[in-house]
């Protein structure tokens, strides 16, 4: 396919769908302190919701647990939300819905030697709460990863487009190949030469910063009884800070796989 021939088929309202479809299971998690009229987010990150077998998980990065856990300990209790637009789902404690979360005794500035990820239990009647769809996760063995040069989609919450005034968030995807993998980890570096305006918005700078999106999904397009969908190939764990154009050498991306969820929503550490 050409450089003319991809622009066509991505500016394409095809093309517009296809990210404004994986944005649909990507919410959002921030807190604030919890009072009577909670304001002043304290923190936020990405999550999304996550079916295995009858039960509903929230899943996040585990150091946006953790950063959560801090802030509880600075101000004292949290009310915590999971919004999805204008519709959202109030935890009061999220501690109590913790299934499990990597890295949860490592002292600060140690090697991460568990996965980045947090797995919560959810009711049911949360997702249509939360208004966001639910990525179908296999009830048993995960499927196979992606592998080098396969396209995934990264989508998640930047908290740079957060509107203090409003409460609103604004959503970013990103349609790339994977360039590199281990047994943990996926990566996936922007290629600034060959970037499509998909939606009409402008496209961002050098250096635009994607911290926030940790806790988004990595998805992964299929094509199965003539419908287009996607399904869970990780959780992004690493994302990019705010950096002057000169400074950058390259912008990358990095998830946890995502196979080291297991059925029941604990983790796989060893």
């Amino acid at each position: 396919m050409t450089d003319d021939e991809r622009t066509a088929v991505h500016g394409s309202k095809f093309g517009r769908w296809f990210h404004t479809s994986a944005v649909e299971h990507v919410a959002m998690i921030f807190w604030a302190r919890d009072t009577p009229n909670p304001t002043g987010v304290l923190n936020q990150g990405s999550a999304f919701m996550l079916w295995r077998g009858d039960q509903l998980f929230l899943v996040t990065a585990a150091h946006v647990y953790r950063s959560y856990l801090c802030d509880r300990e600075k101000y004292g209790d949290l009310y915590c939300e999971v919004k999805g637009g204008a519709q959202s789902y109030s935890i009061r404690d999220l501690c109590n819905h913790l299934v499990d979360c990597g890295n949860l005794n490592v002292p600060p500035g140690e090697p991460d030697p568990e996965p980045d990820i947090a797995v919560f239990r959810l009711p049911a009647e949360a997702a249509q709460r939360i208004g966001k769809a639910p990525i179908k996760g296999p009830s048993g063995d995960w499927p196979a990863p992606p592998t080098v040069g396969e396209m995934v989609m990264l989508v998640g919450f930047p908290a740079r487009e957060r509107k203090f005034e409003d409460g609103s968030f604004g959503a970013y995807s990103a349609f790339t190949p994977v360039t590199s993998m281990t047994d943990r980890q996926i990566s996936c570096r922007f290629d600034h030469k060959h970037r499509i305006d998909v939606h009409g918005f402008g496209l961002p700078p050098r250096g635009y910063a994607t911290s926030g999106m940790s806790g988004g999904p990595l998805l992964i397009p299929g094509y199965r009884n003539g419908r287009w969908c996607w399904r869970l190939g990780g959780v992004i764990s690493q994302a990019t800070g705010e950096r002057q154009q000169s400074e950058v050498i390259f912008e990358a991306i990095v998830s946890h796989r995502a196979e080291y969820i297991l059925a029941d929503g604990r983790l796989a550490k060893a």
